[in-house]
């Protein structure tokens, strides 16, 4: 099963002191926005609105998003950027790969982020980078071979007779049940952060960071793994029913969980809907890791 939920942190690239970080409401009453600093890119609600500020105004994205793979080199991107400007866009979806900026733990290499952000400015145009950390599309191809080599550090999912998953065999799925592949991938991401404000605090090239893809689980309603089996079998976390009750408006799939949420025993929502929260837990994280980072907007989008 696929989760639909999407979630995106505004960069907020302010020169901000080691205190000045602003993180949107995590509290039981649900997501909300929380006010950037400075004249960092940031949402702000005009009535029954919510717009995107930029320097101060308004900015509409008009956007378009890569392959998955389209900057892993800078060479073949040279090619796409006269094609996005062609088409009359002002922004770009990229992709950043755990595994190319964290090749050795705790080593970064920053050299395609920051030829990605210079080819932007080059080409006037502004970037929403997507993290490709722990998780895209329901499978773990992103994280950087030290990750994937280490099965007791990092535990991978497992669906029916306690095997791995993809669309087409085993493949290495990470399960978001575990602290210690949360916060590798959350120091990995803090690092990012801190990079962009450092190269890109004053101009505001980048807008936007989308924390994880798709996470969850192919060819199985949920996680069957020791760890998420006593986690079903536990309450349910009161911070998803407190975000259920006071998100009743949306939509069909919030209605589902909730059914799930209300005594079903046989109902495996409860599991895959507390998975989804990871990006929103990682970034969590990621602050508490870097209290240098800049201030963050987390959003939630079904």
């Amino acid at each position: 099963m696929r989760m639909g939920w999407r979630f995106l942190l505004e960069v907020s690239l302010a020169a901000l002191g080691p205190a000045g970080l602003g993180l949107a409401n995590l509290s039981g009453a649900g997501m909300g926005w929380a006010q950037a600093a400075g004249g960092a890119p940031h949402l702000a609600r005009q009535g029954d609105a919510t717009q995107l500020v930029v320097d101060g105004k308004p900015f509409l994205i008009l956007s378009g998003e890569l392959t998955n793979n389209a900057a892993t080199a800078l060479e073949p991107m040279e090619a796409i950027w006269p094609k996005l400007v062609a088409s009359n866009l002002n922004t770009v979806l990229v992709g950043v790969s755990w595994a190319q900026f964290e090749p050795e733990e705790g080593k970064f290499n920053t050299t395609l982020v920051d030829g990605v952000i210079a080819k932007a400015r080059e080409n006037h145009m502004h970037i929403v980078f997507l993290w490709f950390g722990c998780w895209k599309n329901g499978t773990s191809s992103y994280p950087p071979y030290w990750v994937k080599k280490d099965y007791q550090r990092f535990p991978r999912i497992e669906i029916g007779e306690r095997k791995t998953v993809s669309i087409s065999g085993p493949v290495e799925t990470l399960s978001t049940l575990s602290d210690a592949t949360r916060d590798a991938d959350a120091k990995a991401f803090a690092a990012l952060m801190r990079h962009i404000k450092e190269v890109d605090g004053e101009q505001h090239t980048v807008l936007m960071m989308q924390v994880e893809n798709e996470v969850g689980v192919l060819r199985d309603t949920r996680d069957r793994s020791p760890a998420a089996n006593k986690a079903f079998a536990g309450q349910v976390p009161a911070e998803l029913m407190n975000y259920l009750e006071a998100h009743k408006d949306l939509g069909r799939g919030v209605r589902a969980g909730q059914a799930a949420c209300g005594g079903d025993p046989d109902s495996d929502h409860r599991v895959a809907a507390g998975a989804a929260g990871a990006p929103e837990q990682l970034a969590a994280s990621a602050l508490g890791i870097g209290r240098d980072l800049h201030g963050v907007e987390l959003c939630a989008f079904p």
